[in-house]
């Protein structure tokens, strides 16, 4: 229960996942809350691993964990998706491909295990292959991806314009939707259906520029400045991945720390390039 939403402000989201035991806290929803967490735990496994003193390290530890468990009770697939990715790929650069398997077929078990213990809808359950399969069918999102694809081919090159697309959703869409689902669900696709085709591709091309640039840079930096430039990269890849879950740039938290670590990620580029 959140007592901000349960009687001083109206959530529509709050009305709908109160049931689930998703965790919001004031973030509006948890997909949401899920991101911000998704951001922070880079961070923090960066002072963790590098902080100056035990006492440092044994304090980011514990924020860590607290983390790690409240990411969980938000119930955001794409955000530990997102997580199990990047980790993924901080073994890979750190030559400890063993460790790669090792992960992701611990994580393979424990949706199969979880499937088999919460039989009943749980919020847990959507961690299980059974709920996500059952989830892709039957999900507001293929209306909405429906919606969009008609958009688009009305509007290819310019697209609808910015913040037109709930406005022309129901020209377009052939279910009807409550206003706060009528979304793309997915940055790359909005971007596409109100920018057009031409517009995509300059942000593509923007997204593209910065992560090689990045990459180039932590491959010629060393020591403190390498390890910062990785965790920086490393945070604004899982930013990107979990962007195809939801319309990340329409939430003024996403929206900010999305350009935040585009900033920290450019000066950090440039500041090598100047060094």
């Amino acid at each position: 229960s959140n007592v901000i939403y349960k009687h001083f402000i109206r959530n529509p989201y709050y009305e709908r996942y109160i049931f689930t035991g998703r965790m919001m806290s004031t973030f509006t929803h948890p997909t949401i809350l899920g991101f911000y967490f998704l951001v922070t735990i880079p961070t923090t496994y960066y002072f963790y691993k590098y902080g100056d003193s035990a006492k440092i390290r044994i304090t980011n530890f514990v924020i860590l964990l607290l983390i790690l468990s409240s990411a969980i009770f938000t119930y955001s697939r794409m955000a530990l998706f997102a997580l199990l990715m990047i980790t993924s790929i901080y073994l890979f650069l750190k030559n400890k491909i063993r460790w790669i398997f090792f992960v992701l077929g611990g994580v393979f078990l424990l949706s199969l295990l979880l499937e088999r213990v919460f039989i009943s809808y749980n919020s847990m359950t959507r961690f299980g292959f059974g709920y996500l399969m059952d989830d892709l069918k039957h999900n507001h999102r293929i209306t909405e991806f429906i919606t969009t694809i008609n958009m688009i081919k009305d509007h290819p090159w310019v697209g609808v314009g910015f913040g037109h697309y709930r406005i022309l959703f129901n020209r377009y869409s052939f279910v009807r939707l409550p206003y706060e689902i009528m979304i793309t669900d997915n940055v790359y696709l909005l971007y596409l259906v109100e920018t057009g085709i031409i517009g995509f591709l300059g942000f593509s091309f923007f997204l593209i520029h910065l992560l090689r640039s990045g990459f180039q840079a932590y491959g010629r930096s060393t020591s403190n400045i390498k390890r910062m430039l990785l965790f920086i990269w490393l945070t604004y890849i899982a930013m990107l991945i979990n962007f195809f879950s939801f319309d990340g740039i329409l939430w003024k938290s996403s929206f900010y720390l999305f350009w935040l670590f585009a900033a920290f990620l450019c000066s950090a580029v440039s500041w090598r390039k100047n060094n």
